[in-house]
């Protein structure tokens, strides 16, 4: 059986995924998605120069940083938090960590390599995919292209592909524009997961990719049944909350409508939720089923967005930051409302909520667009794996 390693997003305290929702279900779904192909498919552990990871510094180097971080209120303010919490993000955690290893989604049993450990690890796959998620974001990478993400590592035949790979943004830094076109040169097959990293990557390469479904719209919806987890307790109607982003008309939002529709809110962990009552018991199985089955969800997630439509769930998606010149995160939700004509579960910073229209979500036409759409990103793959 031919091997396939991904690399995709990673998080310091569980390695990819971390304890993000939708980075572990699209993480979780392209693998399921290569094995159901007939792939030795894994999720590899990438230990990137752009990103801190405590596994990769000596005890020395690690105590400076901390030393370090007492001059920043803002970090100390973070780790006081976290010390305080430790409990509730221990229990949640675990839940990764198990979703993880049932699933046997990482390589190696989740063993982290570096740049020059993954090429000596290249030449025993048969090819390598990077995506989906925000793995081409430069931003978060010091304004840098990271060369781990783009798969420049692989040696000899190993095929190097790009499966929804996404940068998150629509405008990049000068010093990610310098090297893209040499990097992207180098794959065998470059495809995209929104029409603004598409413009991106013709804009500045010349190049037409094509764009294709997340990893979790490309699953067939029948097959997050052999995850799905029932979670005790809720309340028989409810509204749940997702959020990232700290706009105050948004957190307004949340409490008026839970107020005009009398439903309590069920909040899942996403490091925005301190001041709240969260859910820390929710793992992605467990996570899957609250937005399956709430009255309504709130967000400003792209991959709690694609939950809505897979389980035709009514739901607002709010813009996670501001319009920031192309530099805010809020291209991949805009990108996804777009293509499936549901433009209108877009709240923007301001907007007034309209309530009549609240629970009168359309699906049929989003059902047909990607259904058209997995078919076509499905035949991508096999293309692009093909010898």
């Amino acid at each position: 059986m031919k091997k396939i390693g991904i690399i995709t997003t990673s998080c310091v305290k569980s390695g990819t995924y971390g304890c993000n929702y939708g980075a572990a279900l699209q993480g979780y779904a392209l693998v399921r998605q290569l094995r159901d192909l007939g792939y030795d498919a894994y999720d590899i552990n990438y230990l990137s120069e752009f990103e801190y990871r405590p596994q990769q510094y000596n005890p020395v180097v690690r105590t400076l940083r901390r030393v370090k971080m007492l001059f920043s209120l803002q970090l100390v303010k973070g780790k006081i938090e976290q010390f305080l919490d430790r409990k509730n993000l221990k229990i949640n955690n675990e839940k990764f960590m198990k979703f993880v290893e049932k699933n046997r989604l990482t390589y190696n049993n989740g063993q982290f390599y570096t740049l020059s450990e993954l090429k000596d690890i290249s030449k025993d796959f048969y090819a390598f995919i990077t995506g989906s998620d925000v793995v081409w974001n430069p931003y978060l990478r010091k304004n840098q292209n990271d060369p781990g993400y783009f798969l420049d590592f692989t040696t000899g035949a190993t095929k190097r592909i790009s499966y929804a790979a996404s940068f998150g943004v629509t405008t990049l830094p000068e010093t990610s524009k310098k090297t893209l076109k040499a990097l992207l040169s180098k794959f065998d097959a470059i495809s995209i997961r929104e029409q603004s990293g598409a413009k991106l990557i013709k804009d500045e390469t010349g190049m037409d990719v094509p764009v294709v479904l997340d990893p979790t719209l490309l699953l067939a919806p029948e097959k997050y049944l052999d995850i799905e987890k029932t979670l005790s307790d809720l309340p028989q109607e409810y509204i749940a909350v997702y959020k990232f982003g700290d706009i105050p008309h948004t957190e307004e939002k949340i409490k008026e409508i839970s107020q005009k529709l009398n439903l309590p809110v069920v909040y899942i962990p996403s490091g925005k939720t301190k001041d709240y009552d969260v859910r820390y018991d929710v793992g992605p199985c467990e996570f899957v089923y609250i937005i399956k089955h709430a009255k309504l969800v709130i967000s400003d997630s792209f991959h709690c967005s694609v939950f809505c439509l897979i389980n035709h769930t009514d739901f607002l998606t709010f813009y996670r930051t501001l319009p920031d010149g192309g530099k805010d995160l809020n291209a991949r939700m805009v990108d996804l409302l777009e293509t499936v004509h549901l433009s209108e579960r877009l709240v923007k910073p301001g907007e007034e909520i309209a309530y009549d229209k609240l629970f009168a979500t359309d699906f049929s036409e989003s059902d047909l667009i990607i259904r058209k759409l997995r078919e076509k990103s499905l035949q991508y793959l096999k293309n692009a794996l093909e010898d």
